[in-house]
């Protein structure tokens, strides 16, 4: 898509024809109201993401859906986020390249776009997102993700980092606090592991 223009429609129209539309194109979109709730999600979004509308229409779009983090690993719901800029200041905002997470876990580069979107006189946002493969090529991807990777994920056991676990806290607490309800945290840790380390050497601790 080129380039935005503001526009207005009227809540039939988003109902009907203008649904029609946005289900054809080949990227996908949602649109969110001014709290920031899904009220839309096209068939495009689905298929990238792997998430059905029943699963996110009617949610914040800072509810750790997408949990969206730019190049480095870091978090955009807690700020910097594409779509809530764009709200914010009442524009269309350019193109960039982040990361979003799919339902089965795996993150997938993306390009994104934003733009406001007035619904009987209120001001939604709306995110168009692609996969990068299609304008940036194979290479350039892998190339991204081994940097983002390294960022958000440990070199040794592959999983996820002491990075990318706050920032999905920092989502998780937001979440909760704004819907009042109570959470707790379950730490676990490896026995003995640093009576491993010293006997045996950190090479057997790191197997262990």
């Amino acid at each position: 898509m080129g380039g935005y223009s503001r526009a207005v429609v009227t809540a039939p129209d988003m109902d009907i024809g203008f649904k029609s539309i946005l289900d054809a194109l080949h990227d996908g979109v949602y649109v969110v109201s001014p709290d920031h709730t899904i009220v839309y999600w096209s068939e495009g979004a689905e298929r990238i993401t792997g998430y059905s509308p029943d699963e996110v229409v009617g949610r914040r779009c800072d509810d750790a859906i997408l949990a969206h983090t730019d190049l480095t690993g870091r978090s955009l719901c807690a700020g910097g986020c594409p779509i809530r800029h764009c709200m914010d200041a009442g524009r269309p905002h350019d193109v960039r390249e982040v990361f979003l997470k799919r339902k089965d876990g795996r993150r997938l580069a993306v390009y994104v776009k934003t733009t406001v979107l007035e619904i009987e006189g209120r001001r939604h946002g709306v995110e168009v997102f692609g996969e990068l493969e299609s304008v940036a090529g194979k290479e350039l991807v892998a190339r991204i993700q081994e940097l983002s990777d390294s960022a958000v994920t440990d070199p040794l056991t592959g999983l996820f980092n002491r990075r990318y676990l706050d920032a999905v806290l920092a989502q998780q607490f937001a979440m909760y606090r704004r819907l009042g309800r109570r959470y707790g945290i379950i730490q676990m840790d490896v026995d003995v592991l640093k009576e491993i380390n010293d006997r045996l050497g950190h090479a057997t601790g790191d197997e262990a």
